[in-house]
């Protein structure tokens, strides 16, 4: 017989275990039969803002961590203007966005402004920004780039001959060498403050925001110039196109001079500090008045054409210490074992024989050397760069028998050329390579086998009466058959 306590108490643990079992069951959902509800995926808005063009647009619903299509732009554009995209923002550097561009939602509500750019202008989305390109036009006085506008593309302006001010926003996050080409009157560009990519000084050149590069002088500056203490770096094409600038003072803390860097300036000497390690392809061409150049121990890579076009360059002085670099007596720019032509000075004149250790010239080394008369190669040179003889005066050419390639424009516009002797080796000339040497009459092929020459090469176009290209009596039938010589049929000769 059990006893009527003990079985009250276990009627009580037994009421007491299954009521924790409930209590268990309730706070661990896995363990029921049941399944809880997901939270649903948050949807936020896109509001589009006409940011001054007219009308209005609906919003838009897209779920977070979806992608949709923009809905197409519905807003009239302000008069003169035309519609360029979207961005986030119009005060900082925000995402550029096409009509009908996919745009990704993220976790908050977005507000997408028009930018608007006058109907002229060149513009297209790339990687979520909004360049510009292109603009030509008759303004006058200031132009402000719209709010929202990233990107300033080479060539951004062009022509544009009465603005003398470019305003740039702080959307702007990128600009590239030359935004402004051919713009005379242009003296100022006004970076707003708030940008936080660019800096512009008091004379309107701009910097990165750190000042240490310098990026773009404005075409029309006048005058002298100190670049900026503790700029590293003058970027391709800089201050290219800048003839009024008469006089550049550039730090020891530059160590870069960039492509085409001070092309086409007014100064007349350059003295390029001890510091500076590299000078790019043609960093100081066509600088008509530039007479003299001293180039410092701390040189070791001079790109080809540095100093060409320079007609009045008459001296260039390597320091002595300068393990990469010298210059001869002519001022012939040479690397420091001499098996690199790389610059002859604009003023050189009658003949120059470079020593037997050469074995390259470089593009452009004697471009519009118009008083050479003569030149004597080395023996063993192998190689002739791009436009290494355009304009100058020679008289005739004997191709060096080692040398495989004429490269394009090698011989251009050479007014005195009367003859040029092409030797067997070479097996490749290039496009207008003596194209415009008006009173060149003969050459003479010595290889049984035309050389390479694409159609419409216009590597031997010449003005001349009576001008004929001779090759070998074997070989006449397959030359004026071959490719690009067979337009050249009519004055091809057998010798």
């Amino acid at each position: 017989m059990i006893h009527k306590s003990f079985s009250f108490s276990l009627i009580t643990m037994f009421l007491l275990f299954s009521s924790l079992l409930v209590f268990i069951c309730c706070k661990n959902p896995s363990s029921s039969s049941g399944s809880e509800t997901s939270n649903p995926t948050p949807i936020y808005t896109i509001t589009f803002n006409s940011n001054g063009g007219a009308g209005t647009m609906a919003s838009q619903s897209i779920q977070s961590g979806a992608s949709a299509n923009l809905n197409s732009n519905a807003v009239s554009a302000p008069s003169g203007e035309k519609f360029a995209g979207w961005t986030t923002s119009i005060v900082n550097c925000g995402k550029g966005y096409g009509d009908r561009d996919i745009f990704e939602m993220g976790s908050a509500d977005v507000i997408l402004y028009a930018v608007w750019v006058p109907t002229s202008m060149v513009t297209y989305i790339a990687s979520n920004s909004i360049y510009i390109s292109d603009y030509t036009t008759t303004q006058s006085g200031t132009f402000s780039i719209p709010c929202g506008i990233n990107r300033i593309c080479c060539q951004g302006f062009m022509d544009c001959n009465n603005i003398n001010k470019i305003i740039i926003p702080a959307s702007v996050d990128y600009i590239s060498f030359r935004m402004a080409w051919y713009c005379p009157a242009l003296t100022l560009y006004a970076v707003d403050p708030a940008n936080i990519y660019y800096y512009s000084d008091a004379n309107g050149v701009i910097y990165n925001k750190a000042k240490t590069e310098m990026v773009i002088m404005p075409d029309g500056f006048s005058g002298s110039y100190s670049i900026l203490a503790g700029t590293t770096s003058i970027e391709d094409q800089a201050c290219c196109g800048c003839s009024g600038l008469v006089d550049i003072t550039i730090p020891s803390t530059v160590t870069t001079i960039g492509e085409d860097a001070f092309c086409d300036c007014g100064f007349t000497s350059i003295s390029i500090p001890n510091g500076v390690i590299t000078i790019s392809t043609i960093a100081f061409s066509e600088c008509g008045s530039l007479t003299s150049v001293s180039i410092p121990s701390s040189v070791i890579s001079i790109g080809d054409g540095a100093f060409s076009n320079c007609k009045k360059l008459a001296t260039i002085t390597v320091a002595s210490g300068n393990q990469y670099y010298m210059a001869d007596a002519s001022s012939v720019l040479y690397n420091k074992t001499q098996t690199k032509l790389i610059q002859a000075p604009g003023k050189i004149s009658g003949t120059y024989s470079m020593p037997n250790t050469v074995v390259s010239i470089g593009d452009d080394a004697f471009y519009a050397c118009s008083a050479l008369i003569a030149i004597s190669f080395s023996a063993d040179i192998t190689s002739i760069g791009a436009a290494a003889f355009c304009g100058t005066g020679l008289t005739s050419i004997t191709i060096p028998s080692k040398v495989a390639s004429i490269f394009a424009y090698t011989f251009e516009a050479c007014p005195s050329l009367v003859s040029v002797t092409i030797p067997s080796n070479i097996t490749n000339i290039g496009s207008m390579s003596f194209i415009g040497c008006t009173n060149l009459t003969t050459v003479r092929m010595q290889s049984s086998t035309p050389p390479s020459l694409i159609s419409s090469s216009k590597a031997f176009d010449s003005e001349a009466s009576g001008f004929k290209i001779y090759v070998p009596s074997a070989s006449l039938s397959i030359y004026q058959s071959a490719t690009g010589w067979n337009e050249y049929k009519s004055i091809l000769e057998s010798y």
